[in-house]
């Protein structure tokens, strides 16, 4: 991660994490998501910044590996990531980039 983000049009989505628990089923609440994944996060903030992290919700793949069913993994990963960012202390303006900002700047959107 660090050697990429040293590439300053390399930006990196947060998707998908629901499917990579195996062997060991994926954890039921978003809580204990957020503390099994929190050393891969905490390591993509410190290397990109929320200004390169981009919210992805992998759907309908999340569906595939999630501990919620389809009606419920999407919101799931949404609560993971809430809960990531709160615990990191992020500001409001820090929580927007991830959730948009960083998406409309890679994907070159400027009319939002």
């Amino acid at each position: 991660m660090a050697r990429l983000s040293t590439h300053p049009n390399v930006s990196i989505k947060l998707s998908g994490a629901l499917n990579e628990f195996e062997p060991t089923p994926t954890p039921s609440s978003a809580a204990d998501i957020v503390k099994a994944l929190s050393p891969y996060l905490d390591t993509i903030l410190a290397s990109f910044g929320t200004k390169r992290i981009m919210f992805g919700s992998d759907w309908p793949v999340c569906n595939v590996g999630g501990p919620s069913g389809e009606a419920g993994n999407w919101e799931l990963w949404r609560e993971v990531v809430e809960l990531w960012m709160e615990g990191k202390g992020l500001s409001d303006g820090e929580k927007e980039e991830v959730w948009w900002k960083a998406g409309a700047e890679a994907y070159g959107i400027d009319d939002i």
